[in-house]
């Protein structure tokens, strides 16, 4: 699963944990043992919602930039 998102005003009614747990059950229906829920920003809600689902790390990344001036 890569994005989930919802706007800020409908935050309250946890629509990304459903759809995070829809998603795991149609996986689990079709046989998935196993399926990758990436690329979180740091103190994130999504990494919240995982903690929620018992998901466990597997990677960590950095991602570095650099303004560039002309």
């Amino acid at each position: 699963m890569k994005t989930v998102a919802s706007l800020p005003e409908f935050r309250e009614f946890a629509i990304g944990n459903i759809l995070f747990k829809k998603i795991a059950e149609i996986a689990e229906n079709k046989n998935f043992k196993n399926w990758i829920f990436a690329f979180m920003y740091s103190n994130n809600s999504s990494q919240k919602m995982a903690k929620r689902n018992n998901t466990k790390i597997i990677r960590k990344y950095a991602l570095y930039g650099k303004e560039i001036t002309q």
